[in-house]
């Protein structure tokens, strides 16, 4: 109670600090929080005892870092009077703080890391700091007694406790990873805070502490290590602590390097794995004798096996029998050639027996001598590819409507079939043209769709005509085309063609529909002599048209006058195209005589070319060449607006003969436009000439032809006034009730039926069509009067006009002005 008293009235004791040695004890212990979280950061990747060995490191690294702060900052700390320590609590306060820390680092440590866990180690690891202060402060030996100043020693406590979790969390936890990628950075972060919680928390404590004089323990004070001998062992330590960061950079280095390749290799395997089970190809390993060492599951499903099912197998049980051999050359090829990589496509068999097309890609594997010891095959299913090449290939050289090959195809037959005759004369061959007749009146008449199936059927039946050796193709339309091989004289090609027409005059019943067809042949043959198939198609088809031009269901065999007339044909069309744009056409006028007064009441206007090289030609020598080419229509209007205005010329010049007229032969394409009546308008507007003096001449045939729409084109044409008249009547097929209901003015009597009267015994035919016109109220013309025999007996039978060579031949537009000026009778 004396000495109490005597503490408190005596005076603090004055304490200073050395501020350098006050910065060492900052560092060590920023350095050995960053050795010891180094080292304890190991253990996440270590394993079994090795993870002991690093937390044990770790926490003696941290608790001599504590211990060797604090006594570093014991010897900063100077009193007026002597220290010195007790050596045994010294060495037990280290072992405290190596144990609290140790079981702090223990416990944060430990994946995955909760914020209990993180919490209850940062207790202990502040707790190490906190128990060994204290326990080192009662190893101090002093004359003097400590007295403690409990907020201080509270704050600083809360300070250890605080600081060291915040230097934790930064290490440890995954929300730190995130908010601080940089690991570096982090190990930094912590060791600061870490050693700001342990330096921090001795001067706080020290701060809170005053020595006061004692007496008593002068008196009693033992002897204790001086800070000479404390001061090696704090170097001791020290040095202890630089060895554990040493070792913990170099094995740490070592052992994350390690990890880290054992993990990649794992990662990578791993991938690889998984790769060569669920990728979307076929991996195979082979022995050289074909013997399949590993599969995926890829491989396996899709053929339909286990996998148990195909290691150890035969690869050959899965190769398509046909693929077999040249399978196992190609394999064979590769070891004994030593080919490092190859490429085949096969066919492979699934177990239930389907067959599919695969790529096959395949790696020699060798051993370490060089030796081949077997195959890494990679198989890709490329069923789906072929499939779309051999459509790619169908539409490239087939029909796509009857399936048959096409023009591409069958000239490249035919060139092999050339070539081979060039080769072996003996071998002749022969190409059949065929065109079918009448296909387009089906077509219009019942529909394309059942066009359609009509061409697929005669296309199965021109096959069933043929050996398996012949190529039937279509052209297109309803042109077929037939290359016969091996044969030897052209009966055979006659028997084929015959044949063919056989079975097509056979009817065929498409949707309840009977339909009769036939073709036109033309027959081409190699003894001919051709280099490319295009002159041979070209002569079976000039060919055909002349059989056409002889009648249904008859062939022709080409022979060179066909070719020679085709030039000229084509050669003509293009002279009638130059001669449209170089106005070589010219008019004639044939005159057209009453036979009541003998005298000129019209003309018949008669086209001619002056051909450059050839002279005057009559219609009969291009016309029909115009209508091929396409021209007749242009040539048409020509004529018609020349002859208008000739006439109206001739009517202004001629004013006291009666009107003339002006006959205009109007052709069959020319009557089946249905601009016709326009045009007719435009010429008589532009040449101011009367309608009623435009004589029309249409043959029955066109009037026929145009069906349907003829009365309507004829009323429109009767309609505008001009006269509608029938030329060449007699030759054609018109009924005489439909001649009624046409609105007709006159007859041409055909000049066939005029010469004929010559002889008295065929008047009465004449006589009846003269009749039967008056019956219907029609004015006749008789044509090619010649004689004066045929104009008694025309006058004899009443008939009203005629014309002819007995007249006048047809002359051009001056001749036929001097035969008006001399008003001639006849």
């Amino acid at each position: 109670m004396v000495d109490r008293e005597i503490i408190q009235i005596s005076r603090a004791l004055s304490a200073t600090y050395d501020l350098r040695v006050v910065f060492l004890s900052l560092a060590i212990a920023i350095f050995g929080a960053y050795t010891a979280l180094d080292l304890v950061g190991q253990v996440i990747y270590a394993q079994g005892i090795a993870r002991k060995f690093w937390t044990v490191g770790g926490a003696i690294a941290l608790g001599i870092s504590v211990w060797a702060m604090h006594f570093v900052a014991m010897l900063a700390y100077q009193l007026p009077i002597p220290i010195s320590y007790n050596f045994e609590i010294v060495l037990l306060s280290m072992v405290v703080a190596i144990a609290f820390a140790g079981l702090g680092l223990f416990l944060v440590s430990r994946l995955p890391l909760k914020w209990l866990l993180l919490a209850s180690g940062s207790f202990f690891v502040g707790l190490a700091a906190i128990g060994m202060h204290y326990i080192a402060m009662q190893g101090m030996l002093v004359a003097a007694e400590p007295i403690y100043d409990l907020r201080f020693v509270a704050f600083s406590n809360l300070c250890a406790v605080g600081l060291s979790f915040c230097g934790l969390w930064l290490t440890f936890h995954p929300a730190a990873k995130v908010l601080v990628p940089a690991e570096s950075w982090r190990k930094l972060g912590s060791a600061i805070l870490a050693g700001t919680a342990i330096d921090g928390m001795h001067y706080l404590a020290m701060a809170g502490v005053d020595f006061y004089p004692s007496v008593q323990k002068l008196s009693t004070m033992p002897a204790g290590i001086d800070n000479y001998v404390l001061a090696i062992t704090i170097g001791g330590a020290t040095l202890a602590i630089l060895l554990l960061g040493g070792l913990a950079s170099f094995f740490g280095q070592q052992l994350r390097a390690e990890i880290a390749r054992v993990e990649a290799i794992r990662e990578s395997e791993k991938r690889y794995q998984e790769l060569f089970e669920l990728a979307p190809d076929a991996y195979f390993s082979l022995t050289p004798d074909g013997t399949i060492q590993s599969a995926n599951q890829f491989s396996a499903e899709y053929l339909g096996y286990s996998q148990e099912e195909l290691i150890g197998s035969s690869a050959w049980m899965t190769v398509y029998e046909a693929d077999l051999p040249w399978a196992q050359q190609w394999m064979e090829s590769m070891f004994r050639d030593r080919v490092t990589t190859s490429e085949i496509e096969l066919r492979k068999v699934r177990k239930d027996g389907s067959v599919f097309w695969i790529r096959e890609r395949s790696k020699l594997i060798l051993d370490a001598m060089g030796t081949p010891v077997g195959l890494n095959t990679i198989c890709r299913d490329i069923t789906q590819l072929k499939q779309v090449e051999e459509q790619l290939r169908q539409n490239a050289f087939h029909d796509p409507l009857t399936g048959l090959p096409n023009r591409v195809l069958f000239m490249d037959r035919l060139q092999l079939a050339i070539e081979h005759h060039k080769r072996h004369p003996e071998d002749f061959f022969a190409v059949l043209f065929l065109d079918l007749d009448r296909f387009k009146v089906i077509n219009d008449s019942l529909g394309h769709l059942l066009g359609d199936r009509l061409l697929m059927a005669i296309g199965d039946r021109l096959k069933e005509c043929l050996r398996p050796i012949d190529t039937v193709a279509r052209l297109g339309g309803d042109e077929f085309t037939i290359l016969i091989e091996d044969i030897t004289d052209v009966s055979d090609a006659i028997r084929v063609a015959e044949r063919v027409n056989t079975a097509l005059a056979v009817p065929f019943h498409l949707d309840g529909q009977e339909v009769f067809t036939a073709a036109s042949i033309g027959i081409a043959l190699s003894t001919t002599g051709y280099d490319n198939s295009e002159d041979v198609l070209r002569d079976a088809d000039l060919a055909m048209y002349r059989a056409k031009s002889q009648g249904t269901s008859g062939y022709q065999i080409f022979n060179p006058d066909m070719h020679a007339r085709a030039v000229a044909l084509l050669q003509l069309e293009t002279d009638l195209r130059n001669a449209v744009e170089r106005q070589e056409f010219r008019l004639y006028y044939q005159p057209i005589i009453s036979l009541a007064t003998g005298r000129i009441v019209g003309f018949e206007a008669l086209i001619r070319w002056q051909h450059p090289q050839y002279g005057l030609q009559n219609p009969s020598q291009f016309i029909h060449a115009a209508e091929e080419a396409g021209l007749i229509n242009r040539i048409c209007q020509w004529v018609l607006y020349t002859a208008c205005a000739q006439l109206a010329q001739w009517q202004r010049q001629f004013p006291a003969i009666s009107p003339l007229t002006m006959s205009v032969n109007i052709s069959g394409k020319q009557f089946s436009q249905p601009q016709l009546s326009q045009q007719v308008q435009q010429a008589l507007q532009d040449t101011e000439l009367s309608a009623e003096c435009l004589h029309l001449e249409i043959t029955e045939g066109a009037i026929m032809d145009g069906a349907g729409a003829a009365p309507d084109l004829l009323w429109q044409l009767r309609n505008l006034g001009v006269q509608l008249w029938i030329d060449d009547f007699g030759t054609g097929y018109s009924s005489l009730g439909r001649l009624y209901h046409f609105p007709i003015h006159g007859l041409k009597v055909d000049r066939s039926f005029v010469a004929q009267i010559e002889n008295a015994d065929n008047v009465p035919l004449v006589e009846t069509i003269l009749t039967l016109a008056r019956q219907l109220e029609l004015e006749v013309t008789a044509e090619g009067v010649e004689t004066a025999t045929q104009l008694t007996r025309l006058r004899a039978l009443q008939s009203e006009y005629a014309q002819g060579y007995f007249f006048s031949p047809a002359v051009d537009g001056e001749a036929a002005t001097a035969l008006l000026s001399q008003n001639l009778q006849w």
